[in-house]
């Protein structure tokens, strides 16, 4: 499928959305995405980019253009951005030393100096657009296939369901006023095992919590750093982020006035993040109130009972 330029004004646009750019010399340019022929780029995750920009000088299709899609091999050549200055040297010794041709036009880039004038060897801010406009298109077309990955997780609202499940095991409802006041051990041996369950994310915790322990000076301020940094790390590992939406922070003593006079973290869920695919209803104030209350007790519970659940205990803790 090839996917022509088509510039705002007031650059000059020949029919069919094919780019007359550049003053003096001139450069035709397109965009050829997907397949369709040799002007096509296969399209692989983690490979090459899902398209290109090819080109010829203006007086080349002047004297004869090229409409085909897609278009014709041979007389099209890849457009480059402007690369470092040994690459530049590079190309300028290839065409000095060898001016290599191929079955009907010539080969290699437009981005030769000399070919091209010097100011189309940098994305415009309207090319930026151009070309962002088209990832994002071939993001939407792919999309999970490649807007997720095992790094970053499609988000499951089944996960503020285990994190109740881990909570409640020693502060459910239907505990007494005895074993609520005890040592959380269920809540805690449950932690320990559901990290066992996700080395990875033990492992990624693990480095977060002990990057620079031993030189880092340690203040409320870069104390609280740390601590958001191991919370981002958590969620994203379940493929959620820190945010507006999904807001999950750490506080001192200072800011929590009441209650237990060390560092805590504070959690507040808008309703839909806790909504599946297929669910019709907005969970209640009650039914959110308690997932922030176990996730925040969860999060809560990496520093305060790191050693227990297989972590090393903060050096600030």
């Amino acid at each position: 499928m090839v996917r022509q330029i088509t510039p705002p004004p007031p650059r000059r646009r020949a029919p069919g959305g094919v780019v007359l750019g550049g003053g003096g010399g001139g450069v035709v340019g397109r965009v050829v995405v997907g397949g369709g022929g040799r002007g096509g780029v296969g399209v692989v995750v983690g490979g090459p980019l899902p398209f290109r920009l090819v080109g010829m000088t203006l007086g080349e299709f002047l004297e004869r253009p090229d409409w085909s899609e897609p278009p014709e091999a041979g007389r099209w050549r890849g457009i480059e951005p402007g690369g470092s200055k040994s690459q530049v040297a590079g190309r300028k010794s290839q065409v000095a030393g060898s001016k290599s041709q191929v079955a009907g036009g010539k080969e290699g880039a437009l981005a030769v100096r000399g070919e091209v004038p010097a100011a189309l060897l940098r994305w415009s801010p309207a090319d930026d657009r151009r070309i962002l406009a088209a990832y994002w298109q071939w993001l939407q077309e792919r999309g999970p296939e490649v807007a997720y990955t095992e790094a970053h997780p499609r988000p499951d609202p089944v996960f503020f369901e285990v994190m109740g499940v881990i909570y409640a095991a020693s502060h459910g409802e239907g505990q007494t006023v005895v074993r609520r006041a005890a040592y959380p051990y269920a809540s805690v041996y449950l932690l320990g095992k559901y990290l066992e369950m996700h080395p990875k994310l033990r492992g990624r915790l693990r480095r977060v919590l002990e990057r620079g322990r031993e030189t880092m000076r340690w203040n409320v301020t870069t104390i609280l750093h740390r601590m958001q940094g191991v919370i981002r790390e958590f969620l994203r590992y379940h493929g959620y982020e820190v945010g507006r939406w999904l807001l999950a922070v750490p506080e001192s003593s200072w800011e929590r006035g009441e209650g237990q006079q060390d560092f805590g973290v504070r959690v507040r869920i808008h309703p839909e993040v806790l909504m599946g695919e297929g669910d019709g209803v907005v969970p209640g104030r009650e039914e959110v109130a308690r997932a922030e209350e176990a996730l925040g007790w969860v999060l809560w519970a990496l520093f305060a009972y790191a050693e227990e659940i297989g972590l090393k205990a903060p050096p600030f803790w």
